[in-house]
Order: C-alpha cells, then sequence, then structure tokens
C-alpha cells in the first residue's frame, strides 16, 4: 500500500509540474539574448542596431504567476517615420507579473487608465488608447495623448 500511495504522490506531483510547464502563459514567450532591436531613419535604407536586446529575456514562474523579463524592444526593425516624428522605441526594463489562474470579474466593471494595458508575447506593451499620441509635421511636436 505504501508503494502504491507514494507512485499516486509522486505522480500527481508530475503532473502538477508538467501542467504548470506546457502552460501557454510560461511558454508562448519570443524569448532572446543575442539579438539586438533596430530602426531606419528618414532617409536611410540601412537599419541602425541599437544596443539593447530585442523580445523577452527571461521568463519565470511559480505555482500561480509567470514573471516576463523585457527591455520592450521589438526584434524586428522599426520605423521610418515617413512624417518626420523622431520617436525610437525605448530600453523599458520591465518585468511583467501574470497570473497562471485568471478568472473573470463578475462584478462592478472596471475600466482600463491610460497606460500599459497588456504586453504581447515579444515583451512589447500594448497601450490603452489614450495613450495615443501623433505626429504633427506642422508644428514639429507630439500631439494627443493623455
Amino acid at each position: 500500500m505504501k508503494k502504491i500511495l507514494t507512485s499516486i504522490a509522486f505522480s500527481t506531483l508530475f503532473v502538477a509540474g508538467v501542467n504548470a510547464q506546457t502552460n501557454p502563459a510560461i511558454l508562448s514567450w519570443l524569448q532572446n539574448n543575442t539579438i539586438t532591436g533596430s530602426h531606419y531613419v528618414q532617409g536611410n535604407s540601412t537599419p541602425i542596431a541599437d544596443a539593447v536586446l530585442a523580445n523577452v529575456q527571461m521568463v519565470q514562474y511559480s505555482a500561480n504567476w509567470v514573471y516576463a523579463s523585457t527591455k520592450g524592444i521589438p526584434s524586428y526593425i522599426t520605423g521610418p517615420f515617413l512624417d518626420g516624428n523622431p520617436s525610437l522605441a525605448s530600453n523599458q526594463n520591465a518585468i511583467y507579473k501574470i497570473s497562471l489562474n485568471p478568472f473573470q470579474n463578475t462584478g462592478t466593471a472596471v475600466t482600463t487608465t491610460p497606460g500599459n494595458i497588456g504586453v504581447f508575447i515579444n515583451g512589447v506593451s500594448l497601450f490603452d488608447y489614450r495613450d495615443g499620441v501623433a505626429w504633427n509635421p506642422n508644428t514639429n511636436a507630439l500631439c494627443g495623448g493623455p
């Protein structure tokens, strides 16, 4: 009987460990520790390499959470902004904490606030629509946003 209980206990722990390790919230990240981001500038078709790692650098998890460490830079070339916008993606040095046991809010609805409301699998932030800014070429300045 003791052997059977030991086998059942081991099997249960093994299955629990396998389930955690196969959770898409843990496995779906685009991880990278060698490729840096790059961007174009107007009038130059050669991408300029950034000194910041692209995508997600590390994924760790516990029984209830996954932690994705990222610089927030994509591995694809960004730009050029043909309207003269000088904005470039910059190092965000972020750690995202995401529940492995999410649940639907069945109570009072909660609205999002301006700012980061999510993250893509490459570690780039998803922002609320109210954070949207545009480049105004007439004033050479950013406009819009909160």
